[in-house]
């Protein structure tokens, strides 16, 4: 599991807004949280993630995560047109390995009844 703070300083990372090794300044850190809570909602909302606290993410989507919370802070911290498009690229994959963690996984070998009605 990975908390918000976790969350939060790779978004910046990404955005190119905080070197490795540093700490946040509280007031990009404030707005990085709230577009990770607000994004939290709509993707809850949709069915796209389905872990129940906010605060303790999933490692496995954390990355994908970043991508999506990364893309719409954009124009906030005005990254630079080439890194930018690189993100919003990403975006959409992003969004699928989100959806994959929520979609159950069946495996088994025994051949499945399909119920017609």
């Amino acid at each position: 599991m990975s908390t918000v703070n976790e969350l939060r300083n790779k978004v910046l990372r990404k955005l190119k807004v905080l070197p490795k090794g540093q700490a946040a300044e509280a007031e990009d850190a404030s707005i990085v949280e709230d577009a990770y809570l607000e994004k939290y909602e709509e993707l809850t909302l949709k069915g796209t993630i389905n872990y129940a606290d906010s605060t303790d993410i999933p490692t496995e989507v954390v990355l994908s995560l970043v991508v999506v919370v990364a893309a719409e802070l954009l124009d906030e911290f005005q990254l630079p047109s080439r890194e930018a498009r690189e993100i919003k690229n990403a975006v959409p994959e992003a969004l699928r390995t989100l959806r994959r963690q929520v979609v159950p996984q069946y495996q088994s070998s025994e051949p499945v009844k399909a119920t017609y009605y």
